[in-house]
C-alpha cells in the first residue's frame, strides 16, 4: 500500500474505494504509509483532551474529556485526576471538583469520561495563574504528557491570545502577517553590538561573561563606548548563525538573537566557518 511493486498486505489483495482501517498512519515524501496493528498490540493508556486550555476568573465552564485508549478484555480499569504540586492555583479557585477524583472504564462502558468545573472569581490581582491536573493509573500506562494544563486569568485581564487574522490563509494571510510584523527595522552592527554589551548580556556589577570560556569583564556604559571596552579587553562579536550562511547581511548581522559575546581569540579561531568544520 505504499506504492507500485510493494508487497500486498499479508498476501490480501488492496481494498478498493473506501475501507475501515486499524493502525498507524504516516506522511513522507508526500506519500502515505499504513501500518496495521491491532487494538490488542497497544497498551492500555489514559489521555486528556484538550491537553490546556485558558479562561478568565467567573468565565465559562471548563471542561475536560478523559480517554481511555486500547480498552480490551473484561473487567473494569480506572484512571485517577488530581491537582498536581506545580500547580499556582489550587481547589480554592475552582468549584465542581474537590481537587482529586477517579473515572471507571469498561468495554461495555468505554466513552470518554467528562470531568468539568468552574473557574471563581476571587476579587484578587493574582496575575496569571496556572492550575495542573494530572492523571495517574495502576491499570494502564499515561500518555505523555499525562496532564491537563490550564491558565487561569484574574476577571478583567485582557486575554493572552488575540486573533490577528481570523478566517485567513495562503496569500491573504501572509500579507496580514507581513504587515503586522514585517519590516523590522535593524539597529545597526554598531548599536546592536553596544546593546548587547551594555544591556542583553551586561549582568550586575556592570560584568559581561564569554559565551564559551566564561571569561567575564566589565564594561561600564557610563565610561565609553561598550564595544570599544569590551574589545580593549578581549571581548568581540560572535554570531552563532554563521556569517557565511547568511548572517553577514543586514538584518542578520544586527540580529541580537544570534549574537553573543565571546573572546576574540575564540570569535578569529570560529572566523565564518559553519559548525561541524
Amino acid at each position: 500500500m505504499q506504492g507500485e511493486g510493494e508487497t500486498q498486505l499479508a498476501d490480501t489483495p488492496v481494498p478498493e474505494g473506501t475501507f475501515e482501517y486499524t493502525g498507524v498512519v504516516g506522511e513522507f515524501n508526500s506519500a502515505y504509509q499504513l501500518i496495521p496493528t491491532q487494538l490488542g498490540d497497544l497498551p492500555l493508556r489514559f489521555a486528556p483532551t484538550p491537553r490546556f486550555s485558558q479562561v478568565q476568573e467567573g468565565g465559562a465552564t471548563v471542561e475536560v474529556s478523559i480517554r481511555a485508549v486500547s480498552l480490551e478484555g473484561e473487567g473494569t480499569v480506572s484512571v485517577s485526576a488530581a491537582i498536581g504540586e506545580e500547580s499556582t492555583a489550587d481547589d480554592t479557585d475552582i468549584t465542581g471538583f474537590d481537587g482529586s477524583e477517579t473515572f471507571t472504564f469498561s468495554k461495555g462502558d468505554s466513552n470518554p469520561k467528562a470531568l468539568s468545573f468552574d473557574v471563581v472569581s476571587d476579587g484578587q490581582e493574582e496575575g496569571v495563574e496556572r492550575l495542573e491536573i494530572i492523571l495517574s493509573s495502576e491499570d494502564g500506562q499515561v500518555g505523555e504528557p499525562g496532564r491537563f494544563t490550564l491558565w487561569l486569568l484574574d476577571e478583567g485581564e485582557p486575554a493572552v491570545q488575540s486573533v490577528i487574522a481570523e478566517g485567513d490563509s495562503g496569500d491573504v494571510l501572509i500579507d496580514a502577517l507581513q504587515q503586522q510584523f514585517a519590516d523590522p527595522r535593524p539597529l545597526g552592527d554598531d548599536f546592536a553590538r553596544d546593546s548587547m554589551y551594555a544591556v542583553v548580556y551586561n549582568e550586575e556589577a556592570d560584568t559581561v561573561e564569554g559565551q564559551y570560556s566564561g571569561l567575564r569583564i566589565e564594561v561600564d556604559p557610563s565610561e565609553g563606548d561598550p564595544s570599544t571596552i569590551a574589545a580593549d579587553k578581549g571581548i568581540n562579536n560572535e554570531h552563532t548563525w554563521p556569517q557565511s550562511k547568511g548572517a553577514g547581511d543586514e538584518p542578520a548581522t544586527s540580529d541580537l538573537h544570534i549574537l553573543v559575546p565571546a573572546r576574540a581569540e575564540v570569535n578569529s579561531a570560529r572566523s565564518n566557518f559553519p559548525y561541524g568544520e
